[in-house]
């Protein structure tokens, strides 16, 4: 198990019982990407600029991507995750979190997914700062990065309309709401939110998104930041 920085410590008064083992943590076993996941993710390398925050969910594509990242500059991390691939881009001097306006020189991440050589990597290692996911899923903290990247693959899609509508009631609210946060915050051009967002519209009445949400999103979001600041 290895000893990490940041808010990821557990006071033993909160801690019932403590039950030993020598068993190795179980982990990700790592796997070379197909053709199709190294074509997809030299596409979405091309897109990330050098100082950019970069977040990756799990599965082949993101891992390819962090593999093509090889040329780039100062990259930093802000995510709920990371894997092994964020290694070999720390020890090249591509992943510095130099540019990072928030957490400069840190990687945040809430949990690691990886395999031993991760586990021993993160052991006592200042770059990781690892903190509750309350926090590093947190869209009004994930809004004050700048550039942020993130990068994740397709698990599921419903062709049944009545699916998408009940999975995309809610999610619609929440891009109207982080979308106005974006915006609130300088991160993305008005013109970007609203394009973004008549998309949806356009889909159909039934997702239940129209320009009131956007507005009352970005009330909402303007009185969070302030509180917030």
């Amino acid at each position: 198990m290895p000893r990490t920085y940041g808010e990821s410590g557990i006071h033993i008064s909160k801690i019932p019982a403590v039950v030993e083992t020598d068993r190795p943590l179980f982990g990700l076993p790592a796997q070379a990407p197909s053709e199709v996941q190294r074509r997809i993710a030299a596409n979405v390398a091309r897109l990330i600029p050098d100082g950019a925050y970069v977040q990756t969910g799990i599965g082949g594509i993101p891992d390819a991507v962090l593999n093509c990242l090889g040329g780039h500059k100062d990259l930093g991390v802000h995510s709920e995750m990371c894997s092994d691939g964020v290694i070999d881009l720390i020890e090249s001097g591509v992943l510095t979190g130099a540019r990072k306006n928030l957490h400069r020189g840190k990687i945040v991440i809430g949990f690691a997914f990886g395999t031993r050589r991760l586990f021993d990597f993160m052991n006592e290692n200042p770059i990781f700062e690892l903190r509750p996911t309350h926090y590093t899923n947190d869209p009004f903290v994930i809004a004050r990065n700048e550039r942020m990247i993130a990068i994740n693959s397709a698990i599921e899609v419903d062709l049944n309309r009545a699916g998408l509508r009940r999975l995309h009631r809610r999610p619609a609210g929440n891009i109207a709401m982080l979308g106005a946060l974006l915006e609130a915050t300088g991160t993305l051009d008005p013109a970007c939110v609203e394009s973004a967002l008549e998309r949806f519209v356009e889909a159909g009445a039934w997702l239940e998104l129209d320009r009131k949400a956007l507005a009352s999103g970005r009330e909402a979001a303007r009185s969070l930041l302030e509180v917030r600041q």
